[in-house]
């Protein structure tokens, strides 16, 4: 039997506000390789020439928060990065080796989500929630721990392998439906009736 524990999400990350300044001027002047993401999940905002966030200094990746628009979802960044004001960064606190950011973003994203204030719309179409830092880092998850009541991290590996394989095979099924959905089919009816009984 698993035992967990009740923990701050600001025991394991300061939040961290994006910049203000990373808004379309500033991306035109500083074109660059080096995604800046806002409150969309789809694609950055922009690219520019320098970064304030590189995930490989945090073991290849690095959880963000939507901080306006809609508020509290949580994606994992790779790679050097920025944010915008519309995006919180995660930045692991010294000493605490991060657990499985996989896991952890299932475990914080319903919490983040619940926690946002703002205007809410049936299925989450149009909406418009914050979420900023003090408030995200007050938000409680539950952490499996060991025997000793330490962070059992082979177990969150494990339960977040579990997610990845269930994120992939996810992704599997909707290109096969996209597939199958653009698919053209020519079905040739037979003529009937062009004989003599």
């Amino acid at each position: 039997m698993t035992n967990f524990t009740d923990v701050a999400v600001g025991d394991l990350f300061t939040g961290k506000n994006g910049r203000a300044v990373f808004v379309r001027d500033y991306l035109d002047k500083h074109p660059g390789e080096f995604p800046v993401y806002s409150a969309s999940l789809e694609s950055p905002f922009g690219y520019i020439d320098s970064h304030d966030y590189d995930a490989d200094d945090h073991g290849g990746k690095m959880l963000t928060w939507v901080m306006n628009g809609y508020g509290g979802r949580v994606q994992e960044v790779a790679g050097k990065f920025s944010a915008n004001r519309d995006r919180g960064v995660l930045v692991p606190n010294d000493g605490v080796q991060a657990p499985d950011l996989t896991y952890l973003r299932y475990e914080i994203e319903p919490v983040f989500v619940a926690a946002a204030v703002g205007r809410r719309v049936e299925g989450r179409r149009n909406d418009y929630t914050k979420l900023y830092p003090a408030d995200a880092m007050a938000q409680r998850i539950l952490v499996p721990v060991d025997g000793r009541g330490r962070y059992d991290h082979a177990k969150m590996m494990d339960l977040g392998a579990r997610l990845r394989r269930i994120e992939a095979a996810q992704a599997a099924v909707r290109t096969a439906l996209g597939e199958v959905l653009s698919a053209r089919v020519t079905i040739e009816s037979l003529a009937s009736g062009s004989g003599s009984a």
